[in-house]
């Protein structure tokens, strides 16, 4: 896997008591962007559901749409 570097400043104090705490920044960095874009994918979906769901009102039954939905997570 291709892996890009990338750099953020922060307080030289909070740099220096996360070391203290024997906190590994880069892991945490990493395991923090990824919860980020799995929430912003999450909304995304979310965003997509509402529409879809306010296009087909009266014209789907809620549990044939509950269905749907369900489907389009488990692909995910």
């Amino acid at each position: 896997m291709s892996k890009s570097t990338i750099s953020a400043k922060i307080p030289e104090r909070l740099k220096k008591e996360l070391e203290e705490e024997g906190v590994n920044i880069s892991k945490t960095v990493r395991n923090s962007l990824k919860e980020e874009l799995k929430k912003r994918r999450r909304e995304k979906l979310r965003k997509k559901a509402e529409d879809l769901r306010s296009r087909l009102k009266g014209k789907i039954d809620s549990n044939q749409m509950t269905a749907m939905i369900r489907e389009t997570r488990e692909e995910h």
